[in-house]
């Protein structure tokens, strides 16, 4: 009995060694990194779809944070308290309701630079016409994004090239 007890626990802590020495250190499918997606034709066709994205949020925070400064929102009795506090004129530390727009403005900014930078880096293999669309999207929402934070804030940094 003791002799079977003995090796079942032998047994139970190879298989555990045996478990923990694979490798869990894998990638993500849904989160390719930055060289994944700027050097393929689909990876720049995505991030032109991303892009979009990330400037709908950066539009909804600027135009959340314009409606709070001149009173034209109101939050509902539900709403956070940061919120509520916003309306009253008391924003506490830390609620990023300025930080919001200035991070997603230049969220969207960057992305557009690396739908640009992409569209070039790969110009053979678009179509034209695709290739023009794709800069023509970027170019026009890094305007738009500029602009929401030239509306925002007094000075702002326009040179995105530099890391």
């Amino acid at each position: 009995m003791h002799s079977r007890i003995v090796r079942r626990t032998i047994a139970a802590a190879a298989v555990a060694g045996a478990l923990t020495a694979c490798s869990l250190d894998l990638q993500n499918p849904n989160q390719p990194t930055e060289q994944q997606v700027t050097t393929t034709v689909d990876g720049v066709i995505a991030l032109a779809t991303g892009l979009q994205s990330r400037f709908a949020q950066s539009y909804g925070n600027f135009a959340y944070m314009a409606g709070l400064v001149t009173d034209e929102f109101a939050s509902t009795p539900a709403a956070l308290i940061s919120i509520s506090d916003a309306e009253q004129g008391a924003v506490a530390p830390g609620t990023g309701i300025a930080d919001n727009v200035f991070n997603s403005v230049y969220r969207t900014v960057r992305t557009a630079d690396d739908v640009l930078a992409g569209s070039d880096a790969l110009e053979a293999q678009f179509e034209p016409g695709t290739r023009s669309g794709l800069r023509a999207l970027a170019f026009a929402l890094k305007a738009e994004a500029l602009g929401e934070a030239l509306q925002s804030y007094q000075k702002i940094p326009i040179d995105t090239s530099s890391p």
